[in-house]
């Protein structure tokens, strides 16, 4: 076997029963096959690039990577400097552009080590990295989970050719930026792999030059030092409707201070027995993972934490005087009584004749407007509920509940007040619809996952990012994933699915029915069904 194919069995492990292809597009299609050293070796030969999954059943990895997506002048700035601050610690990590732009930046490790450690080392290092150098830089960090998901993120591996801009990549020397000879095989052998032991250690000298605690979050903020003003009186417990929230935000706040995840389940869980009524164990368990990710505020702005707010607190101050966030007396102006059982549930929806539509809500003699995102998301209503009115929505439903109120709401409106489809928004509805009736059709999922719509038993299957892609090459409109699902596949009657290819590949496909619900198009004129 080829001497760089044997590099990457021995050096480069992660999980060997699935793996994923790079697209010529730059995206990527899972394959769950073994990962052998023939695919290892087509990959090194340019037949194919794979993408590595590092997360390990065992919630434990080998790699850890980290991910630059700019190729600026002043990122090799920030890369001497994390390279200077890891060295100074032991670790040589591995410099490799990514190929279509940026830098990736491989840490490897003697054996399986928790995969929670090395994304804290990673976080760590990047944070000390911004803030000993003159550029501020925050790479994505692989693993980016460590717990609780079937696959986890993947990450392209070395050596290989990008597909959609066509480059190679090898490792190179940072002091030239200039590739290695022999493919860099020399230096990767030659790096100082650390063991779990090791990296503990490195922690700890981390942690004991710039004070015990985890890194900052993604936005860069510093450790606080002690507890925020309103975290007592979290800590007294709170009643159905806020739990969710102040449980999460206080585990981000024990991640904040130091606590280790264990420490803050004791913590958490103690609070979690003066809620009224407790949540069950497994939820809290679930608010310390997500928390302990170390990407999350104290969110200070959602409604169910700004009614702890103290205006003493360092933070609310710092907003304040920046010129927004809510003051702690705004939301208490209202004297009316706190929304908070079952007679203050939305009672009725009017659908508004706009583009794109919004929704009046009302609940009880106020009436809310908002779009159909916000009104379907719970926490989101519950947001601009507390903007509006500078009062705490807390109602007793959780949001599978809240769905099904809201879709039966809008069942009852859509028979009053029907939307008008002469707008903007029919006519972007129509030209997906025209995409789709024109592009020949596909006759399987394989043929989906090659950028087909697919016309089965009175739907159009699709992915979703094809339909953006075509939308913007043929009618030069751009528009996001998250508005094109909201603002036009929902309100068509379409959803989501999960479809398999005859090779056994999952899709995530987004469907639309044949015909849009409330709009008339023209019937094609070939049966694209036979």
């Amino acid at each position: 076997m080829e001497a760089r194919a044997q590099l990457l069995e021995a050096y480069f492990k992660g999980r060997t029963d699935v793996y994923a292809l790079q697209k010529a597009d730059g995206s990527y299609g899972t394959i769950r096959r073994p990962l052998t050293p023939e695919v290892l070796l087509k990959h090194c030969q340019g037949e194919h690039t794979v993408a590595l999954y590092l997360l390990l059943p065992s919630n434990k990895v080998t790699l850890g990577v980290l991910d630059i997506d700019t190729k600026e002048e002043t990122v090799r700035v920030w890369v001497n400097k994390l390279l200077e601050i890891s060295g100074n610690l032991g670790l040589r990590p591995l410099l490799e552009p990514s190929g279509k732009k940026g830098y990736h930046i491989w840490y490897l490790f003697k054996c399986e080590v928790e995969a929670a450690l090395v994304r804290h080392l990673l976080v760590r290092l990047s944070t000390m990295a911004s803030a000993t150098s003159s550029v501020t830089i925050r790479p994505e960090v692989f693993p980016k989970q460590t717990s609780g998901v079937e696959l986890g993120n993947h990450i392209k591996l070395p050596l290989g050719i990008h597909r959609e801009v066509g480059k190679r990549t090898t490792f190179i020397d940072p002091a030239s930026w200039q590739p290695r000879p022999d493919w860099g095989i020399k230096t990767v052998k030659a790096a100082p792999v650390v063991s779990e032991a090791q990296l503990k250690e490195i922690l700890a000298k981390i942690a004991a030059s710039t004070g015990a605690g985890p890194p900052a979050g993604r936005r860069g903020r510093p450790k606080h030092k002690g507890m925020l003003l309103c975290y007592p009186k979290m800590e007294q417990g709170v009643a159905e409707g806020g739990r969710d929230a102040v449980m999460f935000r206080l585990g981000v706040h024990y991640w904040d201070q130091g606590y280790t995840a264990s420490q803050a389940l004791e913590k958490l869980t103690a609070v979690n027995a003066k809620n009224h009524p407790p949540l069950d164990l497994k939820v809290i368990q679930q608010k310390i993972e997500q928390a302990y990710k170390g990407r999350y505020g104290f969110g200070c702005n959602e409604p169910a934490i700004a009614q702890f707010c103290d205006s003493n607190c360092p933070i609310y101050r710092r907003r304040n005087q920046a010129g927004f966030g809510l003051d702690p007396k705004d939301w208490q102006q209202d004297e009316g009584p706190p929304v908070d059982g079952p007679d203050y549930r939305p009672h009725s929806i009017k659908i508004i004749n706009s583009d794109p539509p919004y929704f009046e809500v009302s609940i009880e003699d106020f009436t809310l407007i908002v779009d159909y995102e916000q009104m379907k998301s719970l926490a989101k209503f519950k947001t601009q509920y507390f903007i509006k009115r500078r009062r705490v929505f807390l109602v007793p439903m959780k949001q599978v509940e809240w769905d099904q109120h809201i879709d039966n709401l809008l069942a009852q409106s859509e028979k009053e007040h029907a939307p008008d489809y002469t707008t903007q928004w029919s006519q972007n509805i129509g030209m997906l619809y025209e995409w789709l009736r024109d592009t020949p059709a596909g006759d399987s999922y394989e043929n989906v996952r090659e950028g087909c719509p697919l016309l089965e038993n009175g739907k159009w299957y699709f992915r979703g990012q094809d339909a953006i892609l075509q939308l913007k090459n043929r009618y030069r409109l751009a528009t996001a994933p998250e508005e094109l699902w909201s603002r036009y596949i929902r309100l068509v009657g379409g959803n989501t699915t999960r479809r398999k290819t005859e090779q056994g590949e999952e899709l995530d496909l987004w469907w639309v029915p044949r015909y849009p619900k409330g709009l008339e198009l023209e019937e094609p004129t070939l049966d694209l069904e036979n």
